[in-house]
């Protein structure tokens, strides 16, 4: 099995008027997520931090 490739999300810092009811940046990310992880080639981290 080939080694997973690992990917790193920087989703920036989410506001209220980021992430409502007309645009969900959250879903968005679990969408793309799980999109990449699905191939089995990709191990992925979403963060809203990058210092964290």
């Amino acid at each position: 099995m080939p080694e997973l490739l690992n990917a790193l999300i920087l989703s920036g810092h989410m506001t209220r008027e980021h992430d409502n009811e007309f645009r969900s940046f959250r879903a968005h990310n679990q969408w793309l997520t799980t999109l990449l992880e699905d191939t089995g080639r990709f191990r992925v981290r979403v963060t809203e931090d990058p210092g964290g």
